[in-house]
């Protein structure tokens, strides 16, 4: 009976083993954006998603010109956006915020958002470190 049990054991400890290598490496890592710099924006909120696998804010930035350019800020999943008090009605569309967040390395207009400023004033964060 002993051996029977620890024969189980091992094949679902295998078996475990195989799939969360596999989860671990279908994540993608955050490493287009560069976590040594800090972009403050202040723009205007065109869509927000709670999605998987990362929450995404679409705004709009006024350029020094009159042009608007199109942004995205890429959050963390929603769970730990619900978790550090969002929800889908954080952000509507209209809403002026200021977003800061790590921008990527290409240059393009998005960021790793840190935290958004609502119009109440009141800072809300996306990661926790």
């Amino acid at each position: 009976m002993v051996a029977k049990w620890k024969a189980t054991f091992i094949v679902g400890f295998a078996v475990a083993q195989l799939f969360s290598g596999a989860v671990a490496v279908a994540h993608h890592s955050n490493s287009m954006y560069d976590r040594d710099q800090q972009k403050t924006l202040k723009g205007t909120i065109s869509e927000f998603e709670l999605i998987n696998p990362h929450s995404q804010i679409a705004f709009e930035v006024k350029d020094g010109h009159g042009g608007v350019q199109k942004w995205i800020a890429e959050g963390p999943n929603p769970a730990q956006m619900t978790e550090n008090g969002w929800n889908k009605n954080t952000l509507k569309r209209g809403d002026r915020v200021t977003l800061v967040g790590n921008p990527a390395r290409n240059g393009s207009a998005a960021i790793r958002l840190r935290w958004v400023t609502l119009p109440n004033g009141k800072d809300l964060f996306a990661y926790t470190n």
